[in-house]
This record gives C-alpha cells, structure tokens and sequence, in this order.
C-alpha cells in the first residue's frame, strides 16, 4: 500500500505461535528524564538533541494569535502543505483532499529562572480536555475550552531537537503533560526525586509476591472533569471513555483505620509474626461489608480486611513509635513553600524529658489540629503523648513527624503523664522554655521609658503604643530565606546559600523585614517588622508581592497605609538595647490601635498569633 509491502488476512489465514528458547530479549529500562529549570533548558548542548528533558512550570498564557491546529495526512500523519491551492502531503507525494486536524497550541510558560514559549501535543490536549480539534472547533477563531491551561502549574516532558541546541529556534515541544510532583513532606536537600512511570497502552496487572514496591504505578493525571456514578458501596470508579490500562480511584480520607479480622486457625500463626507499632504490607487478603452480626469492631468503617491462610506479610523497615515529652515553648503553624515550589503548613517545636531535647515537625492538616488542641489546654505545661511517631535523621539529628497513623494525646489521664508531671520539681526543668499559659503584658510603656530599660529587662517583652511616622526607603523591604531551616541567605559565588544547611537554594522563599520609624509624645524609635507582623497587617505575602513586579529595591506603595497610624506593639528588649542603648527594636506584635488595659485580658490559648485587627484585645503569642 502506497509502494510499501503489506500483510493482510484471508479465510485461509492461520497464527503459529513459536517458541524460541534459545533467543534472549533485553528490555531496555527507560531512564526518567532530568528536572531542569528554563535557564538550564536553554543552555544544553548537542548531547541533549534527540533527547527528553522535563520541567516543572507554570502555563503564563496561552497564544491566542497563531493557528491552534495543523492539517495533517490521514497516511502518515505529517503535516500537509498547499501547493497549487491543495493540501499535499510530501512524505505520501498525494493530494489530502481532507485532512485531519491536530491541536498545536502554543503557550508561554515561565518558571522562576525564565519565559518559555512550549507547543502542546496533540494527544495530551486530547486528554485532559476530552475532545479532539474537530469537536473543539467553534465559530469562534480561538476555543474558549483551549484557555483551561492558562494560570496552572504542570510537570512536561520536553524532546530537545537540533534547532533548540543551535538557538535557530527558541520554541520546544512537549511530549507530555502531567501535574507538578506531589509533596511527601520531606525536605531533606540530598534526597533525590523519582517519578514512577506506566505504560497505559495495556492493562495493569500486578504479581503477588513478596517482594513488591511500597506503593503501586499510577496513571497519568488529568485535569479533566468527568461525570462519575457511584452504584453501591463500591470503591473503585471508572471515568467514561477511559482508554485500557488507564484507571482512577476514589481518594479516601486522611488518618483512616480500618478493622482487620483474624480468623482462629491462623491466629496462632499470625500472632507470632505481627507486632504492635511495626509496619506490614499485606497481600492476599480479603475485603467484606461490616454487617450488624459483626460485634465488637473497632473501625468505623462500612468495610473490614480478612486475613487467612494465603496472606503474604512483609515487614518494612520503617518503623514507627510512641513518645511522651514535654512541649517546649515554639511558634504558631507557619506556611512554608517547599523545593517543589507548594506551599505547606508546618508547626515545629521540641519535647523534652528533662535530660535531652527532640525535635517534633507536624505537617498541614495534623498541624492545625495539634494547634487547636493545644489552645483548648489550660494545664500548663503541656505533656504530649504521639502515638505512631515516624523517627527521621534530618541533619544528623532525630526528627519526630506525622504519618497518617499518627495520634496526639495532650495531658490524657495516664499514669507516664503523671509521672512526668512529678518530674517536673527536679532542677533540670526550671532551667528549659517550657509552655507555660500566654504571658500578660499589663503595662504600655512610653518611648522615653523604653529607652532608660536596665539591663533587668534584658530578653523580656514589653508593650508600647506609638504612631508609625515613615517607612524607610534606605532599606530592602524583603530579603531571601532557606525553606527548610528559614534562615537569611547569603551570596556564594552568586548562588543563593544557606549558611546553616550547608547547601545551595535555588527556589527561596521571600520574607519582609521592614523598619519603621514610630514615636508617641516623648520620643522616637526605630521599629523592625519582621514577615508575620507585616502579613496581618497588610493580608499579603512578600512572594506576592515579588510575583506581582514589585522590585526589591523599592518600597511598594501598600506599605504607605501603615504611615500616621496608631499600634500597639509588643517589643523584645535584647542587651544592645539595655546595655549599649541601642533605639532600634525588634516588634514582636502589632495590632492597630491603642491599648485599653480595662479590655485587655489573660489569653490560656497558647500559641497563635493575632488574628484579630480590633484595638480592644492584644493577643500575647509567644
């Protein structure tokens, strides 16, 4: 056909399938393409052509000025040209009175390293807008449908061809389009990020055995919305018009249990194998509905796991543990933006138990909730129980965090609470920070009184109501931060580093630091707002205001709201401000307003910072 040889069937047509032992087949593993940034994307060599590379970025625009499609044989698929006012396909030499239409959609993406102009393909188009160019076409020149990639985030895989390498052209193709890589809450700078990969051309079938992967392959994401029907209590749904090999489940809520029912001729069996604490991966087992004859069931699920003879159990490595200690004074849950350019929610402190210190770090949703329950104490201070811990070496120090499993118990009716409490009266406590209840500032100081302070209130807080007269302009408003310790960065070589990881940052994070020039009616001072003094006063983040085209060196106009305003603001008093009288302070609150002492009230929550702007309350967040 078309001057290439064809095979084809008739009624006499037979398949012999042959065996051939003595023939090796080698698959060859494909290897994941590198993560680049753009910078780097435009500086590969001639290594690279022929070869595929990926990068996380973020869909600026979508162009709407050139062709979203091309005309392409229905042979070959290549694209056609006019010639002689006829479409004509120079691979097959033939007129396409009719040819296909494929998307080319062009869009400029940018990173925080550059600007990128991508082309679509076709296929993956198809994909996450469920149509193809036919369909899609409208009276309209540009499909609205088409603008669902404008303003989001998405991890391509992009082939590197000649003209890319020898700059004859500035415009890549994508070969595929997925989502940005998910965040499993680690942050350590050495660890090295793997995208599994599955070939969705034919079903997925996975082997029983036990040496299995510690989480199965998934299909590549959509962002598609499809209509789902839900029949029954089935946990598993099929998206319409799915091709084989291709499937989606229903996400189940975070920190869920589960009742595992052990039948008796293995209880023996199994009891001598499983161990509380550790962590199994089960196969083999059965899932039944909980009916009303099964009694005493410790889930609350609608569902029940049976284990039997034929289940396989594989202890994992990664074990998890109880701890109890007491909390130790730290800051309210902060949002952090991890290497993965996402923004999380993290709380970190240390427990102690009067000898050593360790760190704990809790994350997101687990994080709001331990902030919560710890507001609701008013026994102070605060003993914490975490039950399934998951132990970590961050730094060559041990980390506690959570995993879905994780439970808290603060100040629970336990007899190591009790004793811990006892623990208390031994001198090794009165020397550390430990929570105590929100500490009351009862007296507002005037400026002139400030700055006589003996060295007695050296590390100590003290309120003082000012108006801030001027914002300096002498000073960068923002400055950079490392996303794991949160620490000031410095210039090496002109890479961003942090001095206390001991690592480059290639993605800071920004934070405000501002100084202020404030005064009542016996003096002035300078005073310093750091990032989440800023944030509650002016409801945005320095990143936001970078990401807008604010320029560091140059105040932004938003901070001129703050000027001829009256605030009460909480100042630590350090020794360059006792002893060498130093006027230049550190604010750490602030709310609009003048303090009302007749208002003003003791505060057990413990921590959180102000969330309220009214001048009749100052909240004292340690």
């Amino acid at each position: 056909m078309q001057g290439h040889p064809c095979l084809n069937n008739y009624a006499a047509t037979s398949v012999v399938a042959c065996t051939m032992s003595n023939v090796s087949f080698e698959e060859a593993e494909e290897t994941i393409p590198p993560i680049l940034t753009i910078v780097e994307i435009k500086k590969l060599g001639v290594d690279y052509i022929e070869k595929k590379v990926r990068c996380q970025i973020t869909v600026k625009k979508v162009d709407q000025k050139t062709n979203w499609y091309g005309n392409v044989c229905t042979t070959c698929g290549e694209e056609v040209n006019i010639v002689e006012a006829r479409y004509k396909c120079v691979f097959c030499s033939r007129n396409i009175p009719y040819p296909d239409k494929r998307f080319r959609l062009a869009t400029v993406c940018n990173d925080t390293t550059g600007v990128i102009v991508i082309i679509f393909p076709d296929d993956e188009i198809q994909r996450i807008i469920g149509k193809d160019a036919f369909e899609s076409k409208t009276d309209v020149s540009f499909p609205t449908i088409l603008k669902v990639f404008e303003k989001k985030d998405y991890l391509l895989t992009l082939k590197i061809v000649d003209r890319n390498v020898n700059n004859s052209s500035n415009i890549y193709t994508a070969t595929e389009i997925n989502n940005p890589l998910e965040n499993n809450g680690n942050h350590s700078p050495t660890a090295v990020q793997t995208i599994q990969t599955v070939d969705t051309s034919a079903p997925i079938l996975v082997e029983t055995t036990v040496e299995v992967p510690s989480s199965p392959p998934t299909a590549k994401s959509s962002n598609k919305v499809r209509q789902r029907e839900k029949k029954g209590n089935t946990i598993e749904v099929m998206e319409e018009n799915v091709p084989i090999g291709k499937y989606k489940m229903i996400k189940t809520e975070k920190r869920s249990r589960i009742h595992a029912f052990v039948p008796t001729n293995v209880a023996d069996q199994l009891e001598t194998i499983l161990n509380i604490s550790d962590i199994y991966l089960f196969h083999n087992f059965t899932v039944k509905d909980l009916t009303a004859e099964d009694k005493f069931r410790l889930g609350r699920k609608q569902i029940q796991i049976q284990l039997g003879a034929e289940t396989l159990i594989k202890k994992l490595e990664e074990n998890e543990f109880n701890v109890i200690g007491i909390i130790e004074e730290h800051d309210p849950v902060g949002k952090i933006k991890n290497r993965n350019r996402q923004i999380q929610s993290q709380i970190k402190f240390n427990i102690t138990d009067g000898s050593t210190s360790v760190k704990v770090t809790f994350w997101d949703d687990f994080a709001h909730m331990f902030a919560d329950e710890c507001k609701e104490e008013i026994v102070f201070p605060l003993i914490l129980i975490i039950g399934s811990a998951r132990v970590q070496l961050w730094q060559d120090e041990v980390v506690l965090s959570n995993v879905p499993a994780t439970t808290i118990h603060i100040n629970c009716n336990h007899c190591s609470v009790t004793e811990m409490r006892r623990m208390l009266d031994q001198r090794d406590f009165s020397e550390r920070k430990l929570t105590q209840h929100a500490r009351t500032c009862s007296t507002a100081y005037k400026v002139k009184d400030l700055k006589n302070l003996s060295a007695v209130y050296t590390e100590c807080e003290v309120l003082c109501v000012v108006q801030i007269d001027k914002i300096q302009d002498a000073r960068e408003w923002c400055h950079y931060i490392c996303t794991s310790c949160y620490e000031k960065l410095i210039k090496v070589d002109n890479e961003d580093t942090c001095t206390t990881c001991q690592r480059f940052v290639p993605f800071p994070d920004f934070n405000f630091e501002i100084y202020a020039e404030a005064s009542d009616d016996t003096g002035s001072i300078i005073v310093i707002l750091e990032d989440r003094e800023v944030r509650n006063l002016l409801q945005t983040t320095a990143l936001e205001l970078i990401a807008n085209g604010t320029k560091q060196d140059t105040i932004p106009e938003l901070f001129r709201v703050l000027e001829k305003n009256m605030y009460t603001v909480k100042l630590f008093i350090s020794e360059k401000n006792t002893v060498q009288k130093d006027h230049c302070y550190i604010a750490t609150d602030i709310m609009q307003g003048a303090y009302n002492k007749n208002n003003h009230s003791e505060h057990t929550s413990f921590p959180h910072p102000i969330q309220d702007m009214n001048a009749e309350v100052l909240s004292d967040s340690i």
